[in-house]
């Protein structure tokens, strides 16, 4: 005689709101936890219920389906764009599901007046951490790069279709260090400024692509403030504060380089360039250094701050310790160069450097 095996149910959903972002034509859910009831082997139904009136339930699409205690990701429902609103995200035997979560479909990605535009650049639909870590205001990314002096800088050495470049080498993608300075305008970060060696390999690419104009690079700027350490190995992570720049870069012109020079000096030490004593480029160092201007027309941030993401099951068995270990940077004491002579004390705007960052 065969058993018949009790009907999934699902006790509750591991976050009370969950919202849903765009992507290739589908809805895609940020990561959710199904927790206890009496899935065991079965298989529990997820979609989206409208509200009354809306029509019948929204099944989600094959192959995302919840199975005893999960994580869910990247599920998809065949949505139209055109209708957004008020749903419920449910899991149960059937498509209207034991449990429920409300839930917000966004109908359009239209940018906001502060948000940069949500596009092939800066979509991040799919990400498991859905819109609560993605931050696409530009107050955000404006004070994440104000607030650091090294990024680094994406992209392709010898761009070319089929994956080859110029003289049938292969395209090669390199990501390299740099100094850099911000150009803020009406309080939003307008434009970076990096510099380096006329014949250094980006110079070199702005240089040659100087005419293609769908040439892009791609600029990151991250700090770190603290190691998380949860109750599960699985939500160990760190605090952290990151942008993700785009922008069509362009050597600065001759007749600017200078402003330039003093924008990436003004920014890594506030003062220095005022300093009567410090001597400026001279004509043969300015003509062997480039400067770069990458104006930023995409760009998102992605934060993490606060305590452990632990599930509640975890926080109610209580077997470790969890916690946040903050870090932050320390600058130390100015130490004075071999030569210096007596007369020249340490400037001011070295002594309070640590209380300029």
């Amino acid at each position: 005689m065969t058993t018949a095996r009790p009907a999934p149910k699902v006790d509750r959903l591991s976050r009370s709101e969950v919202r849903l972002e765009k992507d290739r034509g589908r809805w895609v859910t940020e990561s959710l936890s199904v927790l206890g009831g009496n899935l065991g082997g079965n298989e529990a139904v997820i979609s989206l219920v409208p509200p009354p009136g809306g029509g019948p339930p929204i099944p989600a699409e094959p192959g995302f389906r919840a199975s005893g205690e999960c994580l869910l990701h990247q599920v998809r429902f065949a949505l139209p764009a055109d209708r957004g609103g008020e749903y419920r995200l449910a899991v149960g035997a059937n498509a209207d599901g034991s449990a429920s979560s409300p839930v917000t479909v966004v109908a359009s990605n239209a940018p906001k007046s502060d948000e940069y535009p949500r596009d092939e650049y800066t979509s991040h639909a799919g990400d498991p951490y859905g819109d609560r870590r993605f931050d696409y205001r530009k107050s955000t990314v404006t004070a994440i790069v104000r607030a650091g002096f090294v990024c680094h800088i994406g992209f392709v050495e010898h761009p070319g279709s089929g994956g080859s470049g110029s003289a049938g080498r292969p395209s090669i993608p390199r990501v390299l260090p740099s100094l850099y300075a911000p150009f803020v305008k009406d309080g939003t970060v307008d434009s970076l400024y990096v510099h380096g060696s006329a014949v250094s390999r980006l110079t070199q690419l702005v240089r040659a692509n100087k005419d293609d104009a769908g040439f892009r690079v791609c600029v990151t700027v991250n700090e770190v403030n603290g190691v998380v350490l949860g109750r599960s190995l699985f939500h160990h992570s760190i605090n952290y504060r990151s942008a993700v720049m785009y922008g069509r870069p362009a050597l600065v012109p001759r007749a600017q380089k200078r402003r330039a020079f003093e924008i990436l000096n003004d920014h890594l030490v506030p003062g220095r360039g005022n300093d009567p004593g410090v001597r400026t480029p001279s004509v043969c160092e300015r003509e062997v250094t480039e400067v770069i201007r990458i104006p930023v027309t995409h760009a998102s941030a992605k934060v993490r701050q606060g305590d452990v993401g632990d599930e509640e099951f975890d926080t109610e068995a209580d077997r470790c310790w969890a916690g946040v270990i903050p870090l932050r940077q320390v600058y130390g004491p100015p130490q004075t160069a071999a030569g210096v002579g007596p007369a020249h004390r340490v400037p001011d705007y070295a002594r309070n450097f640590r209380q300029q960052q």
